[in-house]
């Protein structure tokens, strides 16, 4: 079990589970709550997204070898094409692609739209929001990444590429979920709405199942970053995770 408190501002999580019933975000729509202005946009549709993300909260932790190979390979599908198993997948990285406890929350709200939320050491969050015709390849070369420094921004898409070809794979591929105890399961229906929210910041670990591949990594695509480059010839090795 995972407690989402060691990765969440706790004032985080009480805002997005209290404001829950106030955002409504919908087609690409958001109706401001009262007392809020358009520069609050950004943030209502993260907190939002984490709100969805606490009604049944998983976490996956791709190991360095699959985050390369994911990293390297294309995305041309569009959005329609792009299915993940739950609406919100929440990704811990590896520590050579973003400091400890990173968990980046990828969210298909509807068909036409996906968000990615990354937080970042200074405790803001990077957004990237996909919508339009364009394939997903398309939407990591053109997305406009506003106030970002370049270190972000690079972080950003990279991340990005790897997070969408993740959900891709667990749509495809078998995997299984930790159980949840019995108490949180319990407590997940409690007439107390304050056991109600702790129990729902326990998250599951998705696990794959005889996930079993020929990974080839490539120079065609730089990587960023210096424990993400690889070497000019094709290397291919057989890894099971």
């Amino acid at each position: 079990m995972i407690n989402l408190n060691d990765y969440f501002d706790v004032e985080n999580l009480k805002a997005a589970q209290l404001l829950e019933p106030m955002i409504r975000y919908a087609g690409g729509r958001l109706d401001l709550p009262y007392g809020f202005s358009t520069a609050d946009g950004p943030s209502l549709v993260q907190l939002r997204c984490l709100s969805e993300y606490l009604r049944s909260p998983v976490v996956v932790r791709p190991p360095l070898a699959l985050c390369r190979t994911l990293a390297n390979i294309d995305l041309p599908i569009t959005l329609d094409e792009y299915r993940q198993p739950w609406p919100v997948l929440g990704i811990e990285w590896p520590d050579a692609i973003a400091p400890p406890r990173t968990l980046t929350l990828l969210w298909r709200p509807d068909p036409d739209r996906v968000w990615l939320f990354t937080p970042t050491p200074e405790g803001r969050f990077l957004h990237k929001h996909f919508t339009g015709p364009a394939t997903l390849d398309g939407h990591l070369a053109d997305t406009i990444l506003n106030d970002l420094s370049d270190a972000e921004e690079a972080t950003s898409r990279h991340i990005a590429r790897i997070a969408l070809n993740l959900g891709l794979l667990l749509t495809h591929k078998a995997h299984r979920l930790t159980r949840l105890p019995e108490h949180v399961v319990r407590n997940r229906r409690h007439r107390d709405p304050e056991v109600r929210r702790q129990a729902r910041r326990q998250a599951q670990l998705v696990l794959f199942r005889d996930l079993d591949m020929f990974l080839q990594w490539e120079s065609r695509r730089p990587l960023e970053g210096p424990s993400l480059e690889v070497d000019p010839n094709v290397e291919t090795i057989r890894s099971r995770f």
